[in-house]
């Protein structure tokens, strides 16, 4: 069916592709006896946030009793990739922090020009650049006032504050112990 009617339709010959097909099976056979039936979770492929979901999903919430975990070669080297990206992810930082008090201080330079202005204007080239510095407020509850709010009326702070947890990530080195 093409279209929301019967009127519009396209019908089209499909020829049987066998090679495919049975590419296809073998797929699906060796996923099956290989993830499915033998108990061992294919490897993951999908970014981090869902490896993230499926994780939680599947193992619950952290466990701070739970015994040390020896990770296997393949996971050390997991982990060695993880390292050079990390390193390679300061290095970049290093330079986007450079670029950015760059930034600041240029801006902080046109800020001080327009003074209590909130917006200034100028030509160049054939552009017109408007530049715009304006006030914006915003509702908020400072870690002080949550805490006096918490103490004096415990029930709204109980109906109205959420609290969320997350896990922190970290990966310290330090040299082996001589035996």
């Amino acid at each position: 069916l093409y279209g929301n009617t019967e009127d519009e339709s396209i019908i089209r010959e499909i020829r049987r592709d066998m090679a495919y097909e049975q590419e296809m099976v073998y797929l699906e056979q060796y996923f099956w006896e290989n993830h499915v039936l033998a108990k061992n979770p294919p490897p993951y492929t999908e970014d981090s946030a869902q490896i993230l979901g499926s994780v939680q999903r599947y193992c619950g919430p952290a466990d701070t009793g739970a015994p040390v975990l020896e990770l296997g070669a393949d996971m050390t080297e997991t982990l060695m990739y993880y390292l050079r990206l990390q390193e390679e992810k300061k290095k970049a930082e290093k330079r986007s922090e450079e670029l950015e008090r760059e930034l600041q201080r240029a801006k902080a330079i046109l800020i001080a020009e327009m003074g209590t202005s909130c917006t200034a204007e100028c030509r160049r080239d054939g552009f017109h650049y408007t530049v715009t510095y304006n006030p914006v407020r915003k509702a908020g509850v400072d870690k002080n006032n949550l805490s006096r709010l918490k103490i004096q009326y415990p029930e709204i702070y109980e109906r109205f504050v959420t609290v969320s947890e997350y896990r922190r990530f970290l990966v310290k080195v330090s040299a082996e112990e001589a035996a």
